[in-house]
């Protein structure tokens, strides 16, 4: 079985210039826990509901703060076509060991610690 058979199609996405406010606001209204970051169309990395939480704690304003601030840079990444087996080996090795099933909830899933995102590629 590969991964492109158990993940959700769709993802959401935020240029990296994008205020940290947009990202709340496009997480609350999509019902998200994270966004893909784009500079222009190259996937740069993510940003998560902890991201935001960690900005609020330091005190910045989400509206002159661009999410690059706050961006995990290079996350891991698996194609549609890599095996769920090699893709929980990725995971595992990568130190992604508090990511949630993904393959059971077949949505997308981000892991914190190491930055793994199963992607469409």
């Amino acid at each position: 079985m590969n991964v492109g058979s158990v993940y959700r199609v769709g993802v959401f996405t935020i240029d990296q210039s994008d205020p940290l406010s947009e990202a709340a606001s496009r997480m609350q209204f999509n019902e998200v826990g994270s966004l893909a970051v784009f500079e222009a169309s190259r996937f740069v990395g993510i940003v998560t509901e902890r991201d935001l939480v960690r900005a609020m704690a330091d005190g910045i304003d989400a509206e002159e703060t661009a999410v690059r601030a706050y961006t995990t840079e290079d996350p891991v990444a698996v194609t549609p076509d890599t095996e769920v087996a090699v893709a929980a080996a990725t995971m595992w090795t990568s130190a992604c060991a508090t990511c949630r099933c993904w393959w059971a909830t077949r949505s997308w899933e981000w892991c914190r610690r190491a930055t793994c995102w199963w992607t469409w590629g």
